[in-house]
């Protein structure tokens, strides 16, 4: 067994292992325990080495029909694919298995179950996803350019001036649950109860570069009045000048944040703007789908005393991971 192998998958590489240690007298049991497998299979590879050789190790061809379309159809397929559903007639640009099913039909004429479409796109690199949804009013140019040159510069002009840079943001959270998938016995949907409301929480939070996250919630919506407040802590909790980067609401230009800066806060604080409908250019936005999907999938609240409660731990333990933080400038293209 000293001759050294190339694998064709895993599973091979795991027959060769077990031969391996059974070369060291290691017992079908004990290697069966290190491989995370049945005594049995391991017993059934030594007999194969013994009888057969090394080649009764190897992964075996496996013999079937041949592909119902053929090397070339499929790059053609995936060539129609990437123009999108709208670019073949359909309203709205999704591709759903029977929308796949009567493309391949009309420029192939090859019928596909819909289980048979879904195995090829599997297998063309394809997977099921949930589209993100974008403003039909995004100037995509606007959004690039201030990514690819205005964010550098702010990055440079805060080092000279000495500014920490923070991104605000802020959101709601409803007492019914962010709902994501879950495993249950087949035939048995699991049910979450919820209590249906209105009612939520307002958090505003920031982040810095370096992934220190602030927050603070109320049980009513945010105003020019208390996002001051927010910013004022905020001055209080970062030493310095800052520089704050967020988005065109109402409540970050209005007349009472230009009297803010006007009575004084203008010494430490300067305020920017993102692009419009460019929320995936604000980091914290990522906080906010860290939050939902991630610390709160599925929890259902039924007072908002119990939801509060639920969020200001929530959002404390994602303070203690840094490397979450950060990685939501990285998602965002600004690391």
């Amino acid at each position: 067994m000293s001759t050294v192998h190339t694998f064709s998958d895993w599973r091979e590489a795991r027959r060769f292992r077990a031969a391996q240690l059974a070369e060291k007298d290691w017992s079908p049991t004990r290697i069966a325990k290190a491989l995370g497998v049945s005594v049995a299979a391991v017993c059934h590879w030594l007999k194969l080495l013994r009888e057969r050789g090394e080649d009764a190790l190897h992964a075996q061809k496996i013999a079937g029909r041949p592909p119902r379309l053929n090397a070339a159809q499929r790059a053609d397929l995936l060539a129609l694919l990437k123009q999108g559903a709208e670019a073949h007639g359909y309203q709205g640009d999704v591709w759903t298995s029977p929308r796949v099913s009567t493309l391949i039909a009309q420029r192939f004429g090859v019928t596909l179950q819909e289980r048979q479409v879904r195995r090829l796109l599997h297998q063309m690199g394809w997977s099921r996803q949930q589209p993100i949804r974008r403003a039909e009013q995004r100037d995509e140019a606007a959004i690039e350019e201030w990514g690819r040159t205005h964010w550098p510069t702010l990055k440079k002009k805060a080092k000279r001036a000495h500014r920490t840079i923070v991104f605000v943001d802020e959101t709601g959270v409803y007492l019914l649950p962010a709902v994501v998938s879950t495993w249950a016995p087949i035939g048995e949907t699991p049910v979450l109860h919820q209590h249906l409301t209105n009612k939520h929480l307002s958090i505003i939070s920031a982040v810095t570069p370096d992934g220190a996250l602030y927050f603070q919630m109320q049980q009513h919506a945010y105003t020019s009045e208390s996002v001051i407040g927010f910013l004022e802590a905020l001055h209080e909790a970062i030493p310095g000048k800052l520089l704050v980067i967020w988005d065109n609401a109402t409540i970050h230009k209005g007349d009472k944040t230009r009297q803010y800066l006007a009575d004084g806060a203008a010494a430490w604080l300067r305020l920017e703007s993102l692009p419009s409908y460019a929320a995936g250019l604000n980091p914290d936005d990522g906080i906010w789908r860290y939050l939902k999907y991630v610390e709160l999938k599925n929890v259902c609240s039924s007072t908002i005393e119990m939801l509060e409660g639920l969020v200001n731990t929530a959002m404390q333990h994602i303070q203690k991971m840094t490397g979450i933080v950060q990685s939501t400038f990285k998602e965002a293209g600004l690391a």
